[in-house]
């Protein structure tokens, strides 16, 4: 499921709305931080990249996130930053699902291609490797007498 992410004036609403009570003769009454005078005050968190990212242009389009061309997550130049599939975000990384996504054989030296591959949620698996340890753990167990 692709996560959809809001415009800045869903997040204003959003932030608004979580702090108006309603009631039945029409007033919004602030439910949230007041000022010294008594009015009432905004205050919303967004990471510094995605807002300057949508001042400068506009909605992330849905399904995508942004991507740091520069890889420092630091970095909020809005011309540094691309919409990009969380897929590609996770390649272009240098953290442990981007290094473990890029190898191209399991420890033992067996190509990952679709014959041999087989997947446990969102983990990948060697094929080779499950069916000779099936096959170890199958003798030891006959050697035991354990299997007919």
């Amino acid at each position: 499921m692709l996560k959809r992410f809001l415009s800045p004036s869903e997040i204003l609403q959003r932030a608004f709305e979580k702090h108006v009570m309603r009631d039945l003769d029409g007033c919004w009454h602030w439910m949230g931080p007041k000022s010294k005078t008594g009015y009432g005050k905004v205050m919303i968190t967004v990471s510094a990249h995605r807002l300057a990212y949508l001042l400068k242009h506009g909605a992330i389009p849905d399904g995508l996130v942004l991507d740091h061309q520069c890889n420092k997550k630091i970095c909020c130049n809005p011309d540094h930053l691309k919409p990009v599939s969380s897929w590609e975000n996770i390649m272009r990384g240098l953290g442990l699902a981007a290094a473990n996504a890029k190898k191209k054989t399991c420890p033992s030296g067996h190509v990952y291609n679709p014959k041999n591959t087989g997947w446990t949620g969102r983990r990948r698996y060697c094929k080779a490797c499950k069916r000779r340890k099936a096959l170890a753990r199958y003798y030891k167990l006959k050697q035991k007498g354990a299997v007919a």
